[in-house]
């Protein structure tokens, strides 16, 4: 009858009962269906019977003569299985015909298994006393077995001055002592009937020395010396006991003294007995091991009380030895390496109190010899014929042992053996070639270690110079310069940095040399030859690291002839109206020079335009010679001068700061003449336009830059980034030109970029990129406080939770699972409450699911419905008057490992006043244990619910629960199988 099952669910609840020895109960489920069909399955239940510890009082020893109206004292020792038991509650009875009386009760110490209690008796008498005790999981003593009868008489003396001493001369009063040491008391005795103090010690029948707390009694002598001194006084000394049940911190001791009339009395003090502490001598200060090693410690050690002394291992270094300690005193060593380190050892006695030792292990071993480790080479890979080869080979030995390098190979590398340092010149090659060599670490104790490594000499091949074209002024006149322009490449590709000589064809003498420009691989340069006729020349170039040019493929001939025009005031201009002088011209621009020539045969200046016969400009730096073109207007508007003009060409041969160029001229008689000038002609600078001003983003963005830039020299411009903000976007040119960007922030941030031409000349432009970013979409959250619930059959469960989306997405909520009979009340803003009034018990679970457009959140909830019946038979309770009483207890029967055990205990409090509880929840084989105090008002009702973790490795099986309420008036325990699934 103690299970009964839900029809609906299916769901069993039940206490199991209080049996005298192991009972195994067997029932049988049956399921039907509505048609009357149904299917039966026995089960099996074993209840176990609780089998606790019996308490042993062993003895009670109380004062045996008292004086009505003072205290007496009883000493009572306690054990359970043999052994002293602390914690016990101690209670001192006497039966009457009234009914039992308590005198007293104390607590058992947690050496002894002892305690001692005071009270007082008024009435003068013969009484017998006996002792019960009880502790929670024990079972109590009730048995009057051990019982002790005393005396009380009336009082006549009363004992005055009391003063405790620490020396025999009663001059150190003192309330602290060691066990062992002397304790000396002085004190008078006032005799109330004669009303006169006494000096006859002789009225003590006996005195004695008792402990409270311990419940340890001794024997106080009289200091007949210090009595004869001093009779004024009576003087007591006794030697504290060195055994346990003399100790405590400000504890209360008393002296009992018993007279010869036989009334007696006492006195109570609070004094301070200490434990004596071990002590550790002649422990060794060094040992030296090099095989496994015990030292028996306990002849190291000495304790006043105690002999059963206990050591232990408090550190040392675990990679040098290994130690432990093995029945209380027994050392083991053993030696891991070679080394030392310090092991600090204690010695505890009963009470805990200790003392410290330290011994220097030095752990002998001697390791196997190791071979050297080579760590790394160090070896180029490849190199070129006729470099210089130099490297460290890295190698060291494990035991510190010397070690030597050698190297085995091709012989143009040398190791030093010391060092491990390689030295070397690789050898010229027909071809790359690869070379294998290995080197050799040895120690001296000849282990070695090998390595093998490879270096390939490359052949060096180098790149050849090609002169693309010679090009002089193809007359020029004795004594004046002629100028040659010549360009180089090397494959495919104008070479800059070339030292280019000009050669007579046949002697090869050389006329002149210039070095190539960075941008055309173009020099051109001036010499002059005296004597007229016909002249061919070439070009030969060179420059390091290059096979040079020495061919005469590229040649140039060219006429010398007798001068007989010189030109002079000659002037370059800016403007057509040459009213500009200027030495500086945009490529591109137009020049404008105007001269006059005189005829030195004739002396006298010609002014006819047609005289010259070919006028060029020539960039001696850059090598470029373009055509000039006769202005005749202006001739004729200006008759004095002779006027020409161009268009600087737009090609890099034609640029220079300051730089060296010639006019030359060729006349009509085949002779000719030319000026040189200093001018600087610029670069045209590129130009940005169309740039957008603005471009917004929330994606990965490209854009060709250009066509929003222009260069009158070039087309192969180049794009550069000056500066974003990297926080905002992502921003880098591919391909000279090719803008890329990417969102990484909501913002805006300036780009600025600058547009490159050859020679480096640039424009700059900004754009204001406006970067929007889409974060990635969160899921719904459901805030809740508690998800794990119990409530009885028949009350309102409620409580609150609130569902939101962090990116404001619609989302849809739904309750799978939830009772039909509960309701969700929607109060706005997310907010949501669960109502339920259960009426049925079991177990149930549901969810709360949260979805947006794509993800989705759940919680589970569950829930404990327990019924409110409780058997009858199950509810022995302690209890005080029926004020106080434990109404319920419900707990979960099936809980997994990870999960939470729950526990709801229900009390009572019928009384007017505030009462204490102490719940106490343990399963001992899953190690859990939990424990609330709680204060319950007058007349209220306390249902106090514990949640217990249970281990996540906990194994599946039945274990015992066991549940405890206690207060002063109320001591139950009760006792469940719970089941791990």
């Amino acid at each position: 009858s103690w299970l009964s099952i839900d029809a609906g669910t299916g769901a069993v609840t039940g206490d199991a009962p209080s049996v005298s020895a192991d009972k195994k109960y067997t029932f049988t489920v049956t399921v039907a269906d509505e048609h009357s069909a149904s299917t039966s399955k026995s089960f099996s239940i074993t209840v176990k019977k609780i089998v606790l510890p019996e308490i042993i009082v062993e003895s009670i020893e109380c004062f045996p003569r008292i004086v009505a109206g003072h205290e007496q004292v009883c000493s009572v020792k306690v054990t359970a299985d043999g052994k002293p038991l602390s914690g016990a509650t101690v209670k001192i009875n006497r039966d009457t015909s009234a009914g039992t009386t308590t005198y007293a009760q104390c607590i058992t110490d947690a050496i002894t298994g002892a305690c001692a209690s005071e009270f007082i008796i008024d009435e003068p008498g013969t009484y017998t006393v006996y002792a019960t005790a009880a502790k929670e999981g024990y079972t109590a003593w009730t048995s009057k077995a051990k019982s002790f009868t005393f005396e009380v008489f009336s009082e006549r003396y009363d004992l005055r001055e009391f003063e405790v001493y620490k020396d025999s001369a009663y001059s150190i009063p003192s309330d602290t002592f060691y066990r062992g040491e002397m304790l000396y008391a002085k004190f008078r005795i006032y005799d109330m009937l004669e009303e006169k103090y006494l000096v006859d010690c002789e009225v003590i029948n006996e005195a004695k020395l008792v402990s409270f707390d311990a419940g340890g009694m001794i024997a106080l002598n009289r200091d007949a010396v210090s009595n004869t001194l001093n009779p004024k006084y009576f003087h007591f000394r006794a030697q504290i006991p060195p055994i346990h049940d003399f100790f405590g911190h400000s504890a209360a001791f008393g002296f009992a003294f018993s007279y010869t009339d036989g009334s007696g009395g006492e006195v109570k003090k609070m004094l301070t007995i200490l434990n004596n502490p071990p002590v550790i001598s002649g422990l060794p200060s060094v040992i030296e091991i090099d095989a496994p090693y015990q030292l028996d410690l306990a002849p190291y050690a000495t304790d006043l009380e105690d002999t059963n002394l206990k050591w232990e291992i408090r550190s040392f270094d675990s990679s040098i030895i290994t130690a432990s300690i093995t029945g209380n005193t027994l050392l083991n060593l053993a030696p891991v390496i070679h080394g030392q380190t310090n092991l600090k050892l204690r010695v505890y006695d009963l009470n805990n109190d200790y003392d410290e030792g330290t011994i220097l292990i030095k752990s002998i071993v001697t390791p196997p010899n190791q071979p050297p480790i080579i760590t790394n080479v160090n070896n180029p890979s490849q190199v070129y014929e006729g470099d210089f080869v130099s490297f460290t080979v890295e190698a060291y030995d494990p035991d510190g042992d010397d070690i030597t390098f050698s190297l085995s190979g091709a012989s143009w590398l040398s190791i030093d053996a010391g060092t491990g340092a390689v030295i070397g010149d690789a050898p010229s090659v027909s071809a790359d070639k690869k070379y294998t060599f290995t080197v050799t670490v040895t120690d001296e104790h000849s282990a070695s270690t090998s390595k093998s490594f490879s270096i390939t000499v490359k052949k060096i091949v180098l790149p050849e110079i090609t002169v693309e074209s010679i090009e002089c002024f193809p007359r020029s006149v004795a004594g004046h310069e002629q100028v040659c322009s010549v360009k180089v490449s090397s494959e495919s590709e104008p070479l800059s940095g070339a030292t280019v000589k000009i050669r007579d064809y046949t002697s090869s003498f050389i006329y002149a040399q210039c070095i190539t420009d960075a941008i055309t691989g173009a020099c051109a340069s001036e010499f002059i030859i005296d004597e007229p006729g016909t002249y061919t020349v070439y070009a030969t170039a060179a420059k390091e690291g290059y096979t040079a040019w020495t061919s005469k493929a590229k040649s140039f001939t060219f006429e010398v002839f007798s001068e007989r025009y010189d030109l002079r005031e000659f002037e370059v201009y800016k403007d057509s109206g040459y009213s500009i002088p200027s030495d500086t011209f945009y490529r591109g621009e137009m020049l404008y020079a105007k001269f006059r020539i005189y005829d030195m045969l004739e002396e006298k200046y010609v002014h006819d335009s047609g005289l010259v016969k070919e006028a060029k400009l020539v960039s001696y730096v850059g090598g470029g010679m373009v055509d000039m073109q006769s202005d005749s207007a202006m001739d004729t508007a200006n008759p004095g001068f002779i006027h020409f003009k161009l268009q600087v060409p737009i090609v890099h041969d034609f640029i220079g700061e300051s730089a060296a160029f010639g006019f030359v001229f060729n006349f009509s008689d085949n002779s000719g003449g030319e000026v040189k000038k200093m001018l600087t002609i610029l670069n045209n600078p590129p130009v940005i336009s169309g740039l957008p001003s603005v471009i917004e983003i929330d994606a990965p963005y490209q854009l060709d830059l250009a066509p929003y830039a222009t260069d009158l020299e070039d087309t192969n411009l180049k794009w550069e980034i000056v500066s974003f903000d990297s926080s905002v976007i992502s921003a880098h040119i591919t391909g000279n030109s090719q803008l890329s960007l990417a969102p990484l922030a909501d913002g805006e941030t300036s780009l600025v970029l600058r547009v490159y031409d050859l020679n480096n000349d640039y424009d700059e432009g900004t754009i204001l990129v406006k970067s929007s970013v889409t974060p990635p979409n969160l899921p719904p959250v459901i805030e809740i406080e508690q998800t794990q619930f119990a409530v009885q059959v028949g009350d309102e469960l409620r409580f609150s939770f609130r569902v939101y989306d962090p990116d404001g997405d619609e989302i849809t909520i739904t309750f799978p699972g939830m009772p039909a009979s509960a309701s969700i009340n929607d109060k706005g803003s997310g907010n949501f409450e669960f109502i339920w009034v259960p009426s049925s018990a079991g177990n149930y679970t549901f969810k709360i699911l949260a979805a947006d457009h794509e993800l989705q959140t759940e919680v589970e909830i569950r829930i404990s419905v327990y019924d409110d019946k409780e058997p009858e038979e199950e509810d022995p309770l302690y209890r005080s008057n029926d004020q106080t009483r434990i109404n319920r207890i419900a707990h979960d029967y099936e809980v997994k490992p990870g999960d939470q055990l729950y526990v709801m205990v229900s009390i009572d409090n019928n009384l007017r006043e505030e009462r204490e509880f102490s719940v106490l929840a343990i399963v001992p084989e899953l190690g859990i244990r939990m424990r609330s105090y709680e204060r319950v008002e007058g007349g209220e009702t306390l249902n106090k619910r514990l949640f217990l973790e249970i281990p996540k490795n906990a194994q599946p099986g039945e274990y015992l629960l066991r549940i405890s309420v206690n207060n002063e008036v109320l001591n139950r325990h009760r006792h469940r199988i719970i089941k791990v699934i």
